[in-house]
């Protein structure tokens, strides 16, 4: 008797292509204002604050674009991420040759 694998849970399933984008663009936005609001804070600051302001503005974009391309977050994860996209291979018998396939360089003696 053959069994049938079991269902994947709806909890383990990813979040939708659209509500990832959402919250990609909503976490880069936020990031893009608290650098924006550095560049005004060094504006008016002087000192070691300003140069501290100034170094947020230049480091916050690679921080924005490495946190917002994360890629979608999965409540389950696997031990084997292609275990769902292995193919057996296919079976070649002895005779059959492909339209494909060169012929020998035994067949042109």
């Amino acid at each position: 008797m053959h069994r049938r694998s079991a269902a994947p849970s709806i909890t383990s399933a990813p979040t939708s292509l659209a509500q990832d984008q959402g919250r990609r663009i909503r976490v880069y936005s936020i990031q893009m204002g608290i650098r924006f609001a550095c560049f005004i804070g060094a504006y008016f600051a002087s000192g070691a604050l300003q140069w501290v302001l100034i170094g947020a503005a230049i480091f916050l974009p690679y921080i924005a674009v490495v946190g917002s391309n994360m890629g979608r977050l999965t409540t389950h994860t696997m031990d084997n991420p292609m275990q769902w996209h292995q193919l057996d291979a296919p079976v070649v018998q002895s005779g059959d040759e492909d339209e494909n396939t060169p012929p020998s360089k035994e067949s042109h003696d």
